[in-house]
């Protein structure tokens, strides 16, 4: 067990992004409560995070205990600057919402698969494929939690697997691709935001709606701007601007006066 200091800075409301749909098999959380199992480099763990009044509390199970917490004090640490001044809806959604804020967390291979997943299709649909892959050979998560390891897709399906469930075959292709990257992506907590970058515009089918969302919830890049996505620009319009439809070149004008922190404004107004 390991208590850090925290800060402004709300755990439901910051990870909740993170969760593959309620029935995510690889993680559980309840308020000021978030376990998360996942890979490290020296193995699997499960993380159980506590948010007290003025500290995080981390347990930790498994071959990778070690590892996570001797980087707690860098867990749930903001990585975005304060919200320039603009727009009197984002100042408002700061002040009810400020405890949501970019962090760096190190699940990014989770997140990847989740977030290819997540490709041109409704959510709902994408949330079940994982849960359904993750149970296609189950690896228990260490720790009290009955918790499963997220899928390495290909190690435990085949093109055919995958088109059962539902994945089609140029998501279920790109999703095979990550076995280049294996290793890359269990020492991506420690690497740089160009090294990540570098390392997912390398595999073929990951563009930058894919990379971007990754680089915001995973590796807390605050300026990460996903476009390509369906709902966003459009969301961010309406925000902004009370006009409903618009394109991802219109989103990056309004989004303009907060360059820098552009990916942690996309989340205030899209969670709202």
């Amino acid at each position: 067990m390991k208590e850090v200091p925290r800060g402004r800075i709300d755990l439901n409301q910051t990870l909740s992004w993170h969760r593959s749909g309620k029935s995510d098999p690889t993680s559980r959380e309840a308020p000021g409560e978030f376990v998360k199992a996942f890979r490290t480099p020296d193995g699997p763990v499960t993380l159980y995070v506590q948010q007290l009044p003025r500290a995080w509390r981390f347990q930790a199970w498994g071959a990778g205990r070690d590892w996570i917490l001797d980087r707690a004090d860098q867990l749930l640490q903001p990585t975005d600057p304060p919200l320039p001044r603009h727009h009197p809806l984002v100042e408002q959604l700061d002040r009810a919402r400020g405890g949501l804020r970019v962090t760096r967390t190190p699940w990014i291979e989770d997140l990847v698969v989740a977030t290819i997943l997540q490709q041109r299709v409704q959510t709902r649909d994408a949330f079940r494929a994982f849960g359904q892959l993750a149970r296609l050979r189950p690896e228990p998560a260490p720790g009290p939690f009955t918790l499963l390891l997220a899928p390495r897709v290909y190690r435990v399906a085949t093109p055919a697997h995958l088109a059962q469930l539902g994945v089609e075959e140029k998501r279920g292709s790109t999703l095979l691709r990550l076995h280049a990257l294996e290793k890359r992506l269990e020492r991506a907590y420690d690497a740089t935001h160009e090294e990540v970058r570098c390392w997912l515009q390398s595999v073929r089918g990951i563009g930058p709606w894919t990379c971007e969302s990754v680089m915001g919830l995973g590796m807390g890049d605050p300026d990460a701007l996903p476009t390509g996505d369906l709902h966003y620009p459009h969301t961010i319009s309406e925000r902004l601007t009370g006009y409903r439809w618009s394109s991802d070149q219109e989103m990056e004008q309004h989004l303009e006066p907060y360059r820098g922190v552009r990916f942690r404004v996309l989340r205030l107004l899209v969670s709202s």
